[in-house]
């Protein structure tokens, strides 16, 4: 084949090493050139309607029960030359890297005219694909069958990785989404593999500010993610409302944004227009792509951004998407929706939706008092820090805020226990009110309630020498993912009998998992682990 490009990424110790499933066959697909990743690539089983979509990172695996087929997979990505590889060909026990040239522009003209004589802008193709959305989509049912996840990246490292392989069962496009969809949940693993971390996979909590999404919300549908990410596929749900600015698409998308016609590329040899759009706001601001057949005007991918704009990137740029490192934009990022149809004989279904916001959570502090007690011995309050404290900040009185009786206390001295990461607090008071005051504490000696009535101590400005300040909080941003790569579509949606459907209310993971018998066509298209995980 003239134009296979493929070469084998053998694994040595100067590289960050990956886990393999014994099982599965695995590659990466990179842009020839750079050598960066192409995420959400289509590789297709040839003369078979099964697959599977690349992962953020370009990864993919399939089954090795597949190798001794004469298969044949057919890789395809927007702006990307298609390709074609022999199963036989990929190597068993290394990442098969799988590179992908850059398709030639077709260059347009800034106007094309259409048959009837007007000017057709990237405004009027866009009204025109969302005017065809009936006749280009399925409003009979269908049912489509894929791999689901959801996880969050802190500094680009999977945590807390769902993972479930669904059977969808929609309506039509003329059926309203949340109301007639039917899903079974085949299996569902919670992959333990990857890191758990509880603070950040805990609900959003706006009342708290523990966990929240700077200036946005999303519907908690019952803490059903799949729900969730259904909900922000706005071609399918192009009647009702999706997201900002979005609304409506059938009557709000088009005015609400700035369109503008790019350079064509094509698909499977079917030539797109490439239409750019944007939004500005006086705190947000929207760009995004949509990818629109000459032939039919039918939408084969749609990809929406919003963002943050401050008062601090408005001075620094003045456009902040221009000039802005790429973590900068990406701190600013509201979410982002890329949404994905391919072509089955007349109709476009969907090929994978990838929903993506960032969240920022308040984490517990480094530097904390652990405990303040009343020590007898010494006749004095010792308080007690998780971390050793510094000696200078520790010393000064005024960190302290001691009130016995709700009376404040003046402090004498303090002493400092490096060994016990303690200080003792002693009360500027003479012999006889010193043991008054430590005669009451010995009488709620045991009954916490009683003695905290009795003494109440805060401590502020206090830095750890590893340069900590005391119970201070720091945020930190997480971006959250949920995605659907549809591995099978059967234009066929007769609802299954006996089975028991997913509870769209209720979480994924409380859900029950409808078994089936025989070898299933589809599976995990799990994330390679590397060692770093």
């Amino acid at each position: 084949m003239e134009n296979l490009r493929i070469t084998f990424f053998f694994l040595i110790t100067s590289f960050v090493l990956f886990s393999q499933d014994v099982n599965y066959v695995t590659g990466k697909l990179v842009d020839f050139n750079t050598q960066e990743s192409i995420p959400y690539a289509t590789i297709r089983f040839k003369e078979k309607a099964i697959g599977v979509i690349t992962n953020l990172e370009g990864d993919f695996r399939i089954p090795k029960s597949y190798l001794n087929k004469k298969i044949v997979l057919s890789i395809s990505s927007l702006g990307y030359e298609s390709l074609e590889v022999k199963m036989s060909e990929l190597a068993q026990n290394e990442i098969n890297i799988i590179t992908l040239k850059e398709e030639a522009i077709s260059l347009n003209e800034a106007i094309v005219i259409a048959k009837d004589k007007k000017k057709l802008n990237a405004k009027r193709i866009v009204k025109k694909a969302i005017k065809a959305i009936p006749n280009n989509y399925s409003i009979s049912p269908f049912t489509l069958t894929g791999y689901y996840r959801d996880y969050q990246l802190d500094e680009d490292m999977y945590v807390n990785l769902n993972e479930a392989l669904l059977e969808v069962f929609d309506g039509g496009f003329n059926s309203k989404d949340f109301e007639t969809i039917k899903v079974l949940l085949r299996e569902y693993k919670s992959n333990d593999d990857f890191k758990i971390d509880s603070l950040s996979r805990q609900g959003y909590n706006y009342s708290t500010g523990q966990k929240t999404i700077k200036n946005a919300y999303i519907n908690g549908y019952g803490g059903n993610e799949f729900i969730i990410l259904r909900a922000h596929d706005a071609i399918r749900n192009y009647r009702i409302g999706s997201y900002n600015f979005v609304d409506i698409m059938k009557l709000d998308f088009v005015s609400n944004h700035t369109f503008f016609l790019h350079n064509s590329i094509s698909v499977n040899g079917e030539q797109l227009y490439v239409i750019h759009f944007q939004k500005s706001h006086k705190n947000f601001k929207v760009k995004g792509k949509l990818y629109i057949s000459k032939k039919d005007f039918a939408i084969h991918n749609m990809e929406y951004s919003m963002y943050n704009i401050n008062d601090k990137t408005k001075k620094q740029t003045g456009n902040f998407i221009k000039t802005k490192t790429r973590k900068e934009i990406d701190e600013q990022l509201i979410f982002k929706v890329i949404t994905e149809y391919r072509r089955v004989d007349d109709k476009m279904y969907l090929n994978y939706i990838s929903f993506q916001n960032n969240f920022e959570l308040v984490l517990p502090p480094i530097f904390k008092v652990l405990d303040v007690v009343v020590n007898i011995k010494r006749k004095c309050i010792e308080v007690k820090f998780n971390q050793q404290p510094e000696s200078l900040s520790v010393h000064l009185k005024d960190n302290y805020l001691v009130k016995y009786k709700n009376k404040t206390l003046n402090l004498k001295s303090i002493d400092l226990d490096l060994k016990k990461n303690a200080v003792f607090l002693h009360p500027d008071l003479n012999e006889e009110e010193l043991e008054k005051m430590i005669e009451s504490f010995l009488k709620v000696s045991g009954k916490k309630n009683e003695l905290l009535q009795l003494l109440d101590v805060k401590v502020r400005d206090i830095y750890s020498n590893s340069g900590n300040l005391i119970h201070q909080r720091k945020r930190k941003n997480y971006y959250q993912h949920r995605e659907f790569f549809v591995q099978q579509i059967s234009r066929k949606g007769k609802l299954p009998l006996n089975e028991q459907f997913m509870d769209l209310n209720k979480p994924i993971y409380n859900n029950n998992v409808s078994n089936v018998s025989g070898n299933l066509d589809y599976w995990m298209n799990t994330p390679l682990l590397s060692n770093e995980n």
